[in-house]
Formats: structure tokens, C-alpha cells, sequence
């Protein structure tokens, strides 16, 4: 809210306000300097969301959710230190120096804890897989979620990155670096939303007849022929793999200890 109502006041300060007036170009305006610590905080929340997801899928493993932690925090003070810079002096030829240098470190680190977040869960979802044929389509989805968000972002941090690097004497970086923050909430927001409908999926996935419960068995068999490891994971440890999915909003509940779904009709003739 607050990054979108700074931006729609930068547009108006330098489109309507100072229309015909170029030397107002020259000067910073403290809405578009204040967007650089709102877009820090907002950049922060979500990192944090996703190194609380990595916390709970790994196993509660502490080493890599405390440096994401951390460097997620640097990241953010970076952020306001630049606005602070920017404040100090009000004026766009002053951005080469050391507000160019912190910039670049912003915008890098996100592209580390970027990469970093979308190969972890990738890596920890998929040694979640049961090889249950309906289990393994979920995880499957949600890796697709994660890496798709996390190139997403990445791709735009360094497209702002190279825009820095080349042309810091314009403000092209900078009308990028106004997405990045929506860009981030959006991600967040579609992890959240992504759960109602990966939730409804799996209910309409649910639905098997009686007569099909031989089959479930079999498939079983053969699932355990092919890949041992894997279609045993689920049934030595249900808890894990219902667990780290719980974690994303998504529940197992209609799976019984062994992986497979109980038949809910009525009794055997």
C-alpha cells in the first residue's frame, strides 16, 4: 500500500506537477527515496516467509534459515541506508559514488537469496516424494511454484542489476526497481493462494471406488519394484512427508498410514 501510494506520488511529482519543467528531473523527490526502504521491508517479509518454509521441510535444519535470516536483514538496512543517502543529497548526479555501490549490493544479494530459497525447497520437496502417483504430483507442483517465483524475481533483480552497471547516469534502473517490491508480495501472495486450489485438486483426486482397492495394491508393489527408497519413504515416515506439506497449506489427512487412500463406502457385499 504505502510502496504504491509513494510511487503514484513520484509520477505525479514528475508528470503532472513539473510538466515542461526538465530540471525538476535533477532533483530526488522523498517519495521515490522512501520507496527504497518500504521496498526493503516488503522484500524482507517474504524472504522470511520462505526461510520459515525451509526451516519446517528440511526437518527443522537451523544452519541455512539463520544465513538467509541474516543476509535478508543486511539486504533490507541496505535499503535504508540508501534512502538515507539519497535524503542527504537531493540531487540524481550524486547517484554514482556510493549509493551506485549499495544498490548494486541490494539488488545482488536478492539475486543470492533468490536462487538460494528456490533451489533449497526444490531440493527438500523432492526428497519428500513417496512415489505414491498422487503425493508426487503435489510435490511436483509445488517445486513448480517455487521455481517459478524465485526465477521470476531473480530475472528482474538482474535485469535492474545490468541497468546499474551500464547506465547509472539515467533513471531506467529506477523504474525497475519500483516492480520489484509488487513483484515480491505477488509471489508471497501466490504461494498463499496457490494452496485453495492445489487443497481442491487433491479432494477431486480423492474420489476411488471399492472395487479399485486391489489395484491400489498392486500399483504399490509395482511402485516399490521400480523404486524402493522412494515408495517406502512415505510408509516409514507419514508424519515427515504430511508434515512438510501441512507447512505449505496443504494436508495428507486422507491418507492412511500405508499411503494409500481408506474406503469411505460401505461394506463389502
Amino acid at each position: 500500500m504505502l510502496h504504491s501510494a509513494f510511487s503514484i506520488h513520484a509520477v505525479y511529482y514528475y508528470a503532472i506537477a513539473n510538466f515542461g519543467n526538465p530540471l525538476a528531473l535533477l532533483e530526488n523527490v522523498w517519495s521515490v527515496d522512501l520507496n527504497f526502504g518500504i521496498i526493503g521491508l516488503n522484500v524482507l517479509v517474504v524472504h522470511l516467509s520462505y526461510a520459515l518454509r525451509i526451516y519446517y521441510v528440511s526437518g527443522k535444519k537451523r544452519i541455512l534459515p539463520v544465513i538467509l535470516l541474516i543476509i535478508s536483514i543486511c539486504h533490507a538496512l541496505l535499503g535504508w541506508y540508501l534512502t538515507g543517502l539519497l535524503f542527504k543529497d537531493r540531487f540524481i548526479v550524486s547517484l554514482p559514488g556510493t549509493p551506485e555501490t549499495i544498490a548494486k549490493a541490494i539488488l545482488a544479494s536478492a539475486v543470492v537469496i533468490d536462487m538460494t530459497i528456490a533451489i533449497t525447497l526444490s531440493f527438500y520437496l523432492h526428497r519428500s516424494r513417496t512415489g505414491f502417483k498422487k503425493t508426487d504430483k503435489l510435490i511436483n507442483k509445488l517445486v513448480i511454484y517455487t521455481i517459478n517465483n524465485g526465477v521470476l524475481t531473480s530475472a528482474v533483480d538482474i535485469v535492474a542489476l545490468v541497468f546499474v552497471f551500464d547506465e547509472p547516469h539515467n533513471l531506467i534502473f529506477l523504474a525497475i526497481t519500483q516492480v520489484i517490491g509488487n513483484l515480491y508480495a505477488n509471489s508471497l501472495m501466490a504461494m498463499l493462494n496457490s494452496r485453495r486450489s492445489l487443497r481442491a485438486a487433491q479432494k477431486d483426486n480423492t474420489t476411488v471406488e471399492h472395487a479399485t482397492s486391489t489395484g491400489i495394491d498392486f500399483n504399490s508393489s509395482s511402485l516399490n519394484a521400480r523404486n524402493p527408497e522412494s515408495s517406502t519413504n512415505f510408509a516409514r515416515n507419514p508424519n515427515s512427508v504430511s508434515s512438510n506439506l501441512e507447512k505449505f497449506g496443504i494436508g495428507l489427512a486422507h491418507l492412511d498410514a500405508s499411503g494409500r487412500e481408506p474406503w469411505k463406502g460401505g461394506v463389502d457385499a
